[in-house]
């Protein structure tokens, strides 16, 4: 799972839906609690989230990325 908090508007889907996983910091952004344990624990709140914020990935990839990596990636 890869978060980019440089992209979440603070929706809360992703804390809605699976709380488990994810939660909210004091400003409202995302932030990944633990790795799920399977793609299909995540799916909802990739789909869920509204900016594009959550991704699956292959591996244990980074849990976290920076505005500017999101943007390099072309997220932003």
């Amino acid at each position: 799972m890869v978060v980019s908090r440089g992209l979440c508007i603070g929706a809360g889907q992703c804390v809605l839906s699976t709380p488990e996983l994810f939660d909210q910091s004091e400003d409202g952004r995302v932030l990944l609690r633990r790795q799920p344990d399977d793609a299909g624990q995540a799916r909802v709140a990739v789909d869920l989230c509204p900016s594009g914020a959550l991704r699956l990935a292959t591996g244990r990839s980074r849990a976290v990325v920076d505005e500017q990596d999101a943007t390099a990636k072309g997220w932003g």
